[in-house]
């Protein structure tokens, strides 16, 4: 027995010393990018079920890189754009090349004005999340120096609050058990590896879809919109100190990382405006609510494009410009989209 002990001793710490090794080599425990416990999702690779999204689709993969970023390109330094959002832009339950990020790309590729362009999206960020970003996140991609920034902010910012700030801004957990398992997946190579083969596992005997709810169980109703009520959109105090997170993220774009500013304009899922009359999306045993989705969203919106005017920067104002259609959205919080990928845009 004390034979066995010792030779299943010795073999365990060869394979001790072989995974220590491996990971000096293959890890970033020495070299290689310092992303500490931040909470970017990086070397990740998720399966999830979307066949109650798209008929005739099951399993779809969602990457993200060494980086933490969606999208093709040889190395950070020859990335032209990148691409900040929330979940309408991270569009996690859309596959791999085909974000609206993706045919963006696309689009410039057929226009003959080729650019790579990369995702930065996290889900329930905000511009507050997108200036952290700039700071701890983006200065550990090495050589990255877009010539442009895109961000597609608003929705998020409806509920930021000085007092609170969301787990999706913080970016580093203040769960000391959270901080250690991010920072174990930001060096780790073997962890990350086990994480991988652990998803397609789970992917195969799970349905991974959240929050998506069944179109038949809501319905478009109509809003009477009282004469004035425009006017009682988002508290000026809260409008004030957004127009300040937006300069402030529009300076450091252009000092930081050398690269030009460019807003877009949010429209949420939740209202829309047929024939010159306001509906909202309510369960079919419910109440419509009042306009004040819309107010909220029109004055987030107006005091963005307030921002692109006064710093002169380039503003895309698609609010105005987009429709959503039903299916385009299937979170009830309507904090997710989802784009028909097979149309593309």
């Amino acid at each position: 027995m004390r034979k066995i002990g010792k030779i299943i001793a010795v073999n365990a710490a060869l394979i001790a010393v072989l995974l220590v090794v491996a990971e000096l080599i293959f890890g970033s425990w020495i070299t290689g990018p310092e992303y500490s416990v931040l909470n970017i999702p990086r070397n990740t690779v998720r399966h999830f079920d979307v066949s109650e999204l798209y008929p005739g689709y099951s399993l779809i993969t969602y990457t993200r890189d060494e980086h933490g970023l969606r999208g093709k390109y040889k190395t950070p330094k020859d990335i032209d754009v990148v691409v900040m959002g929330g979940s309408t832009t991270n569009e996690i339950f859309v596959p791999d090349g085909e974000t609206w990020v993706d045919w963006l790309s696309k689009g410039f590729a057929m226009a003959g004005k080729p650019l790579t362009i990369v995702n930065a999206a996290v889900d329930g960020q905000s511009s507050l999340g997108h200036i952290r970003a700039i700071d701890i996140w983006f200065p550990n991609i090495p050589g990255l120096k877009p010539r442009y920034v895109l961000i597609y902010v608003g929705i998020n910012d409806q509920a930021v609050s000085d007092k609170n700030i969301s787990k999706f801004d913080e970016m580093k957990s203040p769960d000391p058990l959270r901080r250690f398992r991010y920072y174990l997946m930001n060096h780790s190579v073997l962890y990350n590896r086990f994480r991988q083969i652990r998803g397609m596992f789970v992917a195969q005997r799970t349905r991974l879809i959240h929050g998506a709810y069944k179109t038949t169980k809501m319905e478009w109703k109509p809003v009477t919109v009282v004469p004035g009520s425009e006017t009682q959109g988002i508290p000026e105090p809260v409008l004030a100190a957004y127009r300040s997170r937006l300069s402030v993220l529009a300076q450091k774009i252009r000092e930081d990382m050398a690269a030009e500013p460019v807003f877009i304009t949010q429209k949420s899922g939740d209202y829309k405006v047929m024939k010159d009359r306001l509906f909202v999306r309510v369960e079919k045993s419910q109440k419509p609510s009042s306009a004040q989705a819309m107010w909220n969203m029109q004055s987030i919106n107006r005091a963005t494009l307030e921002i692109c005017a006064k710093m002169k920067l380039t503003c895309v104002d698609l609010a105005r410009e987009i429709s959503f259609q039903d299916g385009d959205f299937y979170d009830p919080k309507f904090t997710y989209q989802v784009h028909n990928f097979r149309a593309g845009l």
